[in-house]
Order: structure tokens, then sequence, then C-alpha cells
């Protein structure tokens, strides 16, 4: 049976390009990609959806009058498109419970550190400031907390004594497509529930 994803971006769309290209060769089994929404207009992930012929919209947030009414053009979305999963890919708005609730257990998300370390914004520049000899990056379901979701991957990076927050960036990046995609894959082909906020494979 066909699942369902649909991706939520702000940015450049990297991580978008990662899935939808594991999706196009068939690395995350039947699953397909089925739109793109963007919070930007400037956003260069709408390229990489022309560039895959795959829908893409732009919902802006500032039109709507409250988080809520935004969150629900999200889900009104989604909802034409059928989705079965959401994953955020660089999206920089928290989501809200209501939200979260209706997709409970299908909202992905992927953070440049090695949570519950370094959570929020800057996760990179956290980790650099701190002064840690790694960092890495997480794969997690999305809940009401920021960046508290249980975790699905997690892999790691050295940091390096030269390291500024660009590139460190630069060399987690790879990383954080190969463990999206890895991690959406386990998600898609294995069973799972979500006990005391970790994820138990079934």
């Amino acid at each position: 049976m066909e699942r369902r994803l649909a991706v939520i971006a702000s940015g450049t769309g990297s991580n978008f390009a990662a899935l939808a290209d594991a999706a196009a060769a068939g690395i995350l089994g039947d699953a397909k990609i089925v739109g793109l929404i963007v919070d930007s207009e400037t956003a260069g992930a709408r390229q990489k959806a022309r560039d895959r012929q795959i829908e893409h919209v732009f919902i802006a947030h500032k039109v709507h009058p409250s988080a809520e009414a935004f969150d629900g053009a999200l889900t009104s979305q989604l909802e034409r498109w059928n989705a079965d999963w959401i994953c955020l890919a660089g999206f920089l708005r928290i989501l809200g419970p209501g939200f979260v609730s209706r997709w409970r257990n299908r909202v992905v998300n992927v953070h440049p550190s090695l949570l519950p370390a370094f959570p929020g914004l800057h996760g990179a520049k956290q980790a650099l400031d701190a002064g840690v000899k790694e960092t890495g990056c997480t794969v997690h379901l999305v809940i009401e907390g920021l960046d508290a979701g249980p975790v699905v991957l997690q892999n790691k990076l050295p940091v390096l004594p030269n390291d500024t927050e660009a590139t460190l960036l630069e060399r987690l990046h790879p990383i954080e497509h190969r463990t999206y995609v890895e991690a959406m894959r386990m998600l898609l082909e294995r069973p799972f529930a979500v006990v005391d906020n970790r994820i138990v494979w079934t």
C-alpha cells in the first residue's frame, strides 16, 4: 500500500530533496512524496520541488490571525493530499498542540544536534559554544515540547578544533540527509509503539 509523505520546509530544502530522491529511487519502499509546503515565498525548496515535478504550495504565516489558524491551513492542505506522514525539513515554526494531536506519531523532524542536547535554534552553534568534542543530528517524532519527541535515529560527527558554525553545518548536512532517509525507511517498514517517550520497535 502506497504511503503518502508531505514535507514542510522554510529554507533551501536540501533535506526535502534527499527524501524526494530517496523515494523516487525506491529506497523508501512504496512511499511517495505527494507535496511540499513552504512558509516563505523565497524558500529554495520551491525550486527543488519544481525540478522534481512535485506539487508545492506557499502558505503564509502572517495572513492568518493566529498560530492555530496557520496550523489549520497546513492541516487542510495535508488532508487534500491525503498525507500519511509529515516530514519537517528546516521548518522554523513551532507547531501547536492541535496540529501535533491531529497527526500524532506521524510528524517527523531532523535536528542538528544529538538531542536532548542543544534543542531549539542554532544547534550547531550551541555545540560549538559548549565546547563539546562531538555533535551530530537527530531524527525524532514531533510532540508538544520543543525538540522533545522520541528519537528515531541519531548519527554523530566530531567537532574539529577550527570549526565554525558554517563549516560544522556544511559537514553535518550530508549526515542529516542520510540519517533522515534511513529513519524514514525504518518508520515506514517497521511497526512501532511509543512508550514513555521512547520508540519501541515491535
